[in-house]
């Protein structure tokens, strides 16, 4: 029997009867259901306050109908939660736009798009073929898929799309998250922090309809995210009542939380939780180490276990991440610059303060409203302070340490000078996206707008003249801080524009939360108010509470999450059309945003490109090699290629490249040599005597341009920059001299030196230098070079000098018009995307009959992308096999065949015959968990071309087969299987008197 506040109430209720209910009648219903009061003031209640049947059931119910009210516009209309009209905006989508389409509904919302949802997909297709998705070889040459954790295979709140994989589950999908998320919070609110049914209903919608949960609501993110409540209600429960099915229940929501996808916020998550356990700890074991330390050790167990219950996806992550690139782009020395300028902490009071994606109004340029917006509401805003009144000393100990821990947190979100530099020093938290811990202070601040309700009611009717006077004191804080410095700041502060739409949207956004500051005020002045006076009208108003919340998250965020109709969801196109037809494997590829990855999974195709955080990292390496221009730090967000003109993409197996309307990929010009990077320093500025150049070997004929990587300083700069092209430094004359007007170059970018084609330039060595004769110092500019020497062809130079390092710098040469590199096989028209077959694309298995060894990357890869390279019949190998291969000194005469016979994820069956010996290569990712055997018998696999699949093979007639059985799932999966023996053993022990504590004493 418990008391919560000044009334008696049976503490059993749900929250969704505030959110949904639809008038007062209802709502004194829900709070008609009593229960025996029991002690109040600073006498301590249980640990735990108890839970009915008839609670939860409720619970369940009401929060099922919040949910449902939040998705309406997907569940009762048809339509399928997903931004995907985004699509109509890129090619091949752009011919197929839907009449009345403007743009994109909330294009922020891109990577389920662009990669989540194509991954359920591929899961659900995978499963009902009757295998599970280990392996994707249709992006990035091939790349564990469950090892990137975020497909969430395993994850139960994904089964019922892949059980039944429609557009219209995904709906289904994000209305379990927030079911799940509430039902959490508000067991949490009621049975461990024992406030009364209002006051876990507030909690509940703040947690479950902030910023956080609504933003992320389509990532796997929200999958982890949702399971913090029931975390800290699983650690609240076992350290009030410790015993086995404690552990049992806290660890399978740790193991809910891994197998969700998103191993960065289940660290911040598990940080936060264990802060936690060590405060319920204390205070249920005050001065008492045995105890204390015991029940810590059964909250570590807990999470080991968890951790074991998800090794099935947790050693293949590991495995994946220790071989890619996504491990050395976080692995430097300094923090990453994962924070949050301060202003952006005034979405707290107006969500909408620098705009909002969905209306197309976002203007700031830091980062995106998804990171920055923490609005959970104005009503815990108001209620938060309260919970100091709480009426039992462990709430008022839990609304001391809630806050202060939600400062850390927004110290480490906010980049504050020594908060920051400390959490930051701490392992992991070193390189994390700590700026998302904003859903710790979230779930913080509902909490405590819980425990203000509750001490609301505790002080009422005794303290009425003191809470009016603090309310109005509280309320002067709110609207001089969330409204007035804004006002005053607006343009210096928070850099708002001068004029324009900005101004508009900061205008509605401040008089929006001064309003509900003021209306919120308002309420909770009246339940102050009337509270001894008109006891029903202030449960009235006590329950309006929780509806005015919901109001106010329903209008901020309902048309945030966007829907789309279902003739509109991934439309068929005449380029993936013609695509699906053609007999493979083969891999596309495109430039720019043109059928960006992964959405040709959707379509069952192959794609070069890939969007992975984790990244493969030799795959990353072939990348940067065929482009290097892309953004080379690895994983994360998409880098479309801005070239694909590169002898890499005919050895990685690319039969078509698709091209936007009116484009033709055929070069102009062929990049020959290239040395582009990285660009570590000038040279120097480039007037007077002083004359930089360079030294190079042309491997194509027809040499026509020297393109090079220059600077202006960023300040004004003119005059004459003379390029001259020699044969070598000491000859007489020039090949080509070209004159630019300085003025015309762009800072830190490639400038462009053309001049008549050299047709017999193969094999012949050039020098080139620069010099401004008439242009004065402070006026000139200069070009970058590399200071190691990666260019083993040449040398750069300084007054016909040499020095050390090369110039970023590429040769072009001038294609051969009779034999173009790409021919048209589907004419896309002047608005559709065509289609072009690269004629140069070598199968995905061939046979080849020489191999060199080289095992420095860079010049491997130069290698690999020079124009001049036999990548038909010759294998550059990373490291010496462990046995002779035994290949012929010479070519055989003869055929080679290479037939694939059956081609699936894990499973590649090849026929070869050759009349030599040869190596087999398979233009796949060579990943640790392949396996090959040759006529049965087992074989090495060797890494070919920097990252492709190569096993030997005798003369004759062969079969090779390569499987994908990695060790790290089948360990992971024995793992599973054992914690889940645990987990029931713990489940069906007796039931155990639960350790001593002064909580249970009682």
């Amino acid at each position: 029997m418990g008391r919560h506040g000044g009334f008696q109430t049976r503490p059993y209720t749900a929250i969704p009867a505030l959110f949904i209910a639809p008038g007062w009648p209802a709502a004194q219903a829900w709070l008609s259901v009593t229960s025996t009061p029991g002690p109040m003031g600073d006498m301590p209640e249980p640990l735990l306050a108890p839970v009915t049947r008839r609670e939860v059931a409720w619970a369940v119910l009401l929060c099922a109908l919040a949910a449902t009210l939040f998705l309406s516009p997907a569940l009762l209309t048809g339509r399928f939660l997903s931004p995907a009209d985004l699509l109509f905006g890129w090619q091949p989508w752009a011919a197929a736009r839907p009449p009345g389409w403007s743009g994109p509904s909330n294009g922020l919302l891109s990577d389920s798009v662009l990669q989540f949802e194509p991954w359920l997909v591929y899961s659900a297709a995978r499963l009902h073929a009757g295998a599970l998705p280990l392996w994707n070889p249709d992006n990035m040459l091939g790349a564990p898929f469950i090892g990137n954790m975020q497909s969430a295979v395993f994850y139960p709140l994904n089964w019922p799309y892949l059980l039944w994989p429609d557009g219209s589950m995904l709906a289904l999908r994000a209305w379990l998250k927030l079911f799940v998320a509430a039902l959490g919070m508000y067991l949490l609110a009621r049975q461990v922090v024992r406030v009364g049914p209002v006051g876990a209903a507030v909690a509940a919608a703040t947690f479950t309809f902030g910023g956080f949960l609504i933003a992320w609501l389509l990532y796997p993110l929200t999958g982890a995210v949702i399971w913090l409540p029931w975390l800290w209600w699983a650690t609240g429960r076992l350290m009030a009542q410790p015993g086995v099915r404690a552990v049992a229940v806290l660890a399978l929501v740790v193991a809910l939380t891994l197998l969700a996808g998103q191993p960065e916020m289940a660290f911040h998550m598990t940080a936060a939780t264990g802060l936690l356990a060590l405060f319920l700890a204390w205070q249920a074991t005050p001065r008492r180490a045995g105890p204390l330390l015991g029940r810590l050790g059964l909250w570590a167990a807990a999470f080991l276990l968890g951790a074991l219950l998800a090794a099935i996806q947790i050693l293949p992550f590991l495995e994946y991440l220790a071989h890619s690139a996504a491990l050395a782009g976080r692995s430097g020395s300094e923090p990453a610059q994962f924070w949050l300028p301060f202003y952006l902490a005034w979405t707290a009071i107006s969500p909408d303060l620098f705009g909002n994606p969905a209306h197309g109004t976002w203007w700031d340029t830091w980062t995106n409203y998804n990171e920055a917006n923490s609005y959970s509401g104005i009503v815990p805003l108001v209620l938060a302070p309260f919970a100091f009144l709480a009426p039992d000393r462990r709430q008022r100990a839990l609304a001391a340490f809630l806050p202060a821990g939600s400062i850390v947190a927004a110290g480490v979100v906010y980049h504050w000078p020594v908060v920051f530099d400390m959490v930051t020093a701490l392992p992991l938290l070193h390189q994390a996206a700590n700026q998302r811990l904003l859903v710790v202070i979230e779930c913080a601040l509902g909490i405590l707008a819980a425990l203000g309700v509750c001490g609301l009611r505790a002080r009422l009717p005794a303290w009425r003249g003191r809470l009016i006077l603090g309310l109005g004191l509280w309320m002067g804080v709110l609207l001089a801080v969330g409204i007035g410095v804004p006002l005053l700041l607006a343009h210096s502060f928070f850099r708002l524009p001068p004029d324009g739409p900005a101004v508009t949207v900061w205008q509605a956004a401040l008089a929006r939360g001064a309003a509900l500051v003021l209306v919120s005020s308002a309420l909770v002045g009246g339940i102050i108010a009337l509270w001894g006076a008109r006891p029903r009208i202030a449960r009235a108003l006590l329950v309006a509470l929780p509806l005015l919340l919901v109001a106010d998250l329903w209008q901020a965020r309902i048309d945030y999450t966007p829907t789309v109709a279902p003739g509109e969801y991934f439309p068929p196109t005449a380029a993936t059309r013609f695509l699906q037809q053609q007999p493979g494997p083969f891999r596309t590829v495109a430039g720019g945003w043109l059928l960006p990855p992964t959405t040709n999974l959707v379509y069952g195709l192959a794609d070069l490109r890939g969007y992975d955080a984790v990244e493969p990292r030799t795959y990353h390496d072939l990348a940067v090699a065929l482009d290097p221009s892309i953004y080379q730090g690895a994983g994360g967000g998409f880098k479309p290629f801005n070239v694909i003109q590169s002898p890499l993409i005919d050895l990685l197996n690319v039969r078509y490249v698709l091209a936007p309307p009116g484009t033709d990929p055929n070069p102009t010009a062929l990049v020959d040599v290239r040395q582009e990077g990285p660009p570590e320093r000038p040279v120097g500025e480039i007037f007077g005597a002083y004359r930089p150049g360079q030294t190079f070997t042309a491997g194509l004929d027809n040499l026509t341009a020297v393109e090079v990587f220059g600077a202006t300083f960023g300040r004004p700069h003119g005059g004459r920059l003379i390029f001259h092209l020699k044969i070598d430094p000491a000859g007489p004359g020039d090949l080509a001299t070209v004159v630019v007007d300085a003025a015309t170059l762009k800072d830190d970018s490639w400038w462009t030196f053309a001049f008549p084609p050299i047709a017999q330039a193969r094999g012949r060595q050039f020098y080139f230098y620069f010099e401004a004769p008439d242009v004065p110092e402070r006026q000139s500019v200069t070009i970058y070079y590399t200071q190691q020497d990666p260019y083993a062809g040449g040398t750069r130079m300084a007054g016909g000098q040499p020095q050390d390092g090369d110039l970023v710098f590429r040769t072009l040469a001038g294609p051969d018009p009779a034999d173009p590199w790409f021919a048209r096989v589907l004419d896309g028209g002047p608005g559709g995307t065509s289609v072009f077959a690269n004629r140069r694309a070598l199968p995905r298995a061939w046979l080849v009959h020489r191999a060199e060894v080289v095992p420095d990357d860079k010049t491997r890869l130069a290698r690999l992308a020079g124009p001049a390279f036999d990548r038909a019949g010759t294998a550059l190998l990373d490291t010496p096999p462990a046995a002779p291969l035994d290949l012929p000194t010479t070519a055989p005469p003869g055929s080679d065949t290479a037939t694939i016979t059956r081609y699936t994820p894990e499973d590649v069956e090849i026929r070869t015959a050759s009349p030599a010996a040869s190596l087999l290569i398979l233009a796949d990712q060579a990943f640790p968990g392949w396996e090959a055997r040759v006529d049965g018998q087992p074989v090495p696999i060797l890494t070919a071309d920097h990252a492709l699949r190569a096993v030997a093979v005798p003369g004759g007639a062969h079969t090779v087969r390569f499987t994908y059985a990695p060790g790290s799932f089948r360990l992971g999966a024995g793992l599973t299987v054992l914690a889940l023996v645990l987990l029931a053993g713990l489940g069906w022990a007796p039931r155990r008197r639960p350790f001593p504590s002064p909580g249970n004493r009682l």
